[in-house]
């Protein structure tokens, strides 16, 4: 039987695929984005409302405690050309 996240794990294979070729998409696409490309692990996200943390951290937007860091982050991406990719354990 094989091990979760072993070398082995067709799974973490599948993840890895999609990953590179996320990036790879993203390297084609990146000159249209001039605010850049991001990539989102969320994989290991389990709770919905985590989501919203992983991209604040990734974009390095920081959580103000008068405001839902929903809206900071649509205030933020609203203003930008950019590009969020992500991968989640269930596509």
């Amino acid at each position: 039987m094989l091990e979760p996240g072993s070398a082995a794990d067709p799974e973490r294979h599948r993840r890895l695929r999609q990953t590179r070729l996320a990036i790879k998409l993203a390297e084609k696409v990146l000159p249209s984005f001039p605010d850049g490309v991001w990539f989102v692990d969320l994989a290991p996200i389990s709770d919905a409302e985590r989501v919203q943390l992983a991209v604040a951290s990734t974009l390095g937007i920081r959580n103000q405690a008068d405001r839902p860091r929903i809206d900071t982050l649509c205030e933020y991406l609203a203003k930008r050309r950019t590009l969020l990719c992500s991968i989640t354990a269930n596509i």
